[in-house]
């Protein structure tokens, strides 16, 4: 079980606090898949909070489906990247249940094969598209990863269906989380890889911890962000006083940021920070993850990652 840093001084719930860490904990890859959580009762007296708080930390995961419960043997995490099952093990199993749909819905043998041609003659990768439903955090997934990847990077919102025309010789990647509502989406054939973001120890590693009266700025254009810091640096134990959130969207978000200490901002409201501020730059991905894009890409395409 990952470690859990929790503050009984933040303005995130104890319970809010459980939910968040225990998420990025699965989608850095710090809680694998399958792998089995403590019980309620051992959670709670491990960190010293009521049972009921984590059993609706427990409950609010599972209903996200970060999690399954199951009967008689305890609280697993579910496994983001599995795809939906398919009856029958053997290729021909799979082809003859797919043909026998294809009937079943009216399309000609003829029609299967054209499509399945097609599929088969898409053309080669050049190009990597992030999906993600936040503009935001999609052009800030977008500059990171342009410093990762030969490979023009470009993003797109994360809707109900992606028109085949906008991934022409693309790629997809998006955030774990967003798996099945990114599969659902999907034109038939266009790959796409899942990326993982940084675990809580990641963020916190090599970090030198400021002095108690430094005023610590915290600015992103992403509401998803700036939730995320909110817990990260509650997990420090820092004091929320001492702490200055400012939303980039928002006009003359960085007026008076100059006299903090310093400023954590994303890749791409750091760009935007005032001369004279002291910044940190917070990294959405983890360092595996993007190890893992490039094995990817090198599969996709002949581009090399660098």
């Amino acid at each position: 079980m990952m470690r859990l840093w929790l503050s009984r001084n933040s303005a995130a719930s104890l319970r809010e606090q459980l939910v968040t860490q225990i998420t990025l904990g699965v989608l850095s890859g710090d809680l694998g898949p399958g792998e089995k959580l403590p019980s309620v009762r051992e959670l709670a007296r491990r960190y010293d909070v009521h049972s009921n708080t984590v059993s609706a930390a427990y409950r609010d995961l599972a209903g996200r489906e970060w999690l399954d419960f199951r009967k008689g043997s305890g609280i697993y995490v579910r496994d983001l990247r599995a795809e939906p099952p398919v009856v029958g093990s053997e290729l021909e199993q799979f082809v003859g249940a797919f043909l026998k749909e294809a009937r079943a819905r009216g399309f000609s043998a003829s029609e299967v094969g054209a499509s399945v041609n097609r599929v088969l003659s898409a053309e080669p990768v050049r190009r990597l598209v992030v999906a993600e439903p936040e503009p935001e955090l999609c052009r800030i997934l977008v500059a990171e990863l342009q410093g990762h990847c030969s490979l023009p990077v470009a993003g797109v919102v994360l809707g109900h269906r992606l028109p085949p025309a906008a991934l022409a010789g693309a790629a997809v990647a998006s955030l774990m989380s967003r798996a099945d509502a990114l599969r659902a989406a999907l034109p038939v054939g266009v790959p796409y890889h899942l990326l993982r973001v940084r675990s809580v120890p990641e963020h916190l590693m090599g970090q030198v911890r400021p002095p108690a009266d430094a005023l610590i700025g915290v600015a992103s254009c992403s509401p998803e962000i700036l939730r995320r810091v909110r817990t990260l640096l509650s997990a420090a134990a820092l004091d929320p006083g001492a702490l200055e959130f400012r939303d980039a969207r928002e006009q003359g978000w960085s007026r008076g940021l100059t006299s903090c200490s310093f400023v954590i901002a994303d890749a791409v409201t750091v760009r935007k920070l005032p001369k004279k501020c002291a910044s940190r730059v917070l990294r959405v991905l983890s360092e595996a993850s993007l190890e893992e894009l490039r094995e990817f890409l090198t599969l996709v395409t002949q581009q090399k990652v660098s």
